[in-house]
């Protein structure tokens, strides 16, 4: 599985126009999640606290990936089901604030914007 645009392409071009469809697109995204982040993973509390854990402001932070995670992170909630659904929509609104405010206007290094937005 590439750990580039290509994985969100392979995500993005499952079609939801039923429940089947918004399973399996959260299924793969998952899949490739736990590839990204060698297997470490094991549900949406461990993949949230790796992402709460980057600290975006650090010129080091690779941006790229914090933008795949984001993606697929997305992809794989809008259709998931948990038992602890409210826990994990407050860390990923967490996540996305971090986002939005570790990220200033005037960084410029590749991929800051799509983050901060």
């Amino acid at each position: 599985v590439p750990r580039d645009l290509n994985c969100l392409r392979m995500v993005e071009c499952i079609l939801v126009v039923d429940s089947r469809g918004k399973q399996l697109r959260s299924a793969v995204a998952l899949h490739i999640l736990k590839i990204c982040f060698d297997e470490k993973i094991t549900d949406a509390h461990d993949v949230l606290r790796l992402l709460i854990s980057a600290n975006m402001k650090d010129k080091s932070c690779d941006l790229f990936k914090t933008y795949l995670y984001l993606v697929l992170v997305d992809n794989w909630l809008i259709s998931g089901t948990s038992a602890n659904r409210p826990a994990i929509d407050e860390s990923w609104s967490a996540f996305l604030r971090n986002c939005s405010t570790q990220i200033t206007n005037t960084d410029f290094r590749p991929y800051a914007q799509e983050v901060c937005s």
